[in-house]
């Protein structure tokens, strides 16, 4: 019986994989109903929220909706112009002459961009137990201690104390300028918080998304 040379075995392997590559169909992996905010090589920062076939990406100022097209692996969305790819948790971007690679979503950064994205004027957080407080100049102050969710006026909510009472309950805000850094993510802000709600003091930090009037 003749035995196949090693290097006959070898070639044969490498053709049947190459065939089943290229006939494996593209696939429309979705990441669907969720926001990133990811992390480039050199610093690049850009947000992305994901909808059904389609991604819209928050880069500085400007905004981009980009069709998902047919992929073999990963999600990869584009315009004609501009590229979005994203596998494994690793994401690139394409344009002329610009590309960023490397890019890594950064969970503890999504509840931030996603209020910035909300209209959110100033958010703050704070651990042991974890809190949030929203202050939406045009709506109204959201604080969350973990177990109740509390709504209140947002009147004077330019300034750097802020009080205010809505259903029985109260709330004091004082915002100081100065370094903060998040215990949890390591992340620096520049605002330290403390909030008395009712009998019970929070402290955390802060941060303006937009400028303050």
């Amino acid at each position: 019986m003749r035995v196949p040379a090693p290097c006959t075995v070898l070639a044969a392997t490498i053709l049947i994989a190459m065939e089943l590559a290229c006939s494996r169909p593209a696939e429309r992996v979705s990441l669907a109903g969720s926001t990133h905010a990811y992390r480039c090589d050199g610093g690049y920062r850009f947000v992305a929220r994901f909808e059904p076939e389609r991604v819209w990406l928050f880069i500085g100022d400007r905004t981009l909706s980009l069709p998902q097209i047919p992929s073999t692996s990963g999600v990869h969305f584009t315009d004609g112009k501009f590229t979005f790819r994203e596998r494994n948790g690793q994401a690139s971007t394409e344009a002329p002459g610009e590309s960023h690679a490397g890019c890594v979503n950064e969970p503890a950064a999504v509840p931030w961009e996603e209020a910035r994205l909300r209209g959110v004027d100033f958010r703050a957080a704070g651990q042991n137990p974890a809190w949030t407080l929203e202050i939406d100049k045009g709506s109204g102050i959201v604080f969350d201690d973990g177990k109740t969710r509390s709504t209140f006026p947002a009147d004077g909510a330019a300034g750097d104390v802020i009080e205010q009472s809505s259903e029985g309950r109260t709330i004091r805000i004082e915002r100081t300028s100065g370094e903060c850094i998040d215990r949890t993510s390591g992340e620096r802000f520049d605002v330290i918080v403390r909030v008395t709600a009712d009998t019970s003091e929070y402290r955390g930090c802060g941060r303006f998304a937009r400028e303050r009037n």
